[in-house]
């Protein structure tokens, strides 16, 4: 075969291919790894949670003891 890919030409594109494609491969694995493994819906244990901020908004006199209770309740 004088003109065409040889048996060798096939081998060494097929290696060099595995060889581009490998470290793609692994770190798109450890990517899917790390973002399975993560809670999205986590606060932080320090962030104040609704009620906190309702407690401070009551205690800054931004809102009446009425809607204070009235969003307790939606709150809870």
């Amino acid at each position: 075969m004088p003109f065409g890919l040889q048996p060798t030409h096939l081998t060494i594109l097929l290696v060099t291919g595995l060889t581009c494609l490998t470290p793609i491969v692994i770190v798109g694995g450890v990517l899917y790894v790390v973002a399975a493994r993560t809670d999205w819906n986590k606060r932080p244990s320090d962030a104040p949670t609704a009620l906190d901020i309702l407690k401070m908004r009551y205690a800054k006199g931004e809102i009446t003891e009425e809607q204070f209770n009235k969003m307790k309740s939606e709150v809870s």
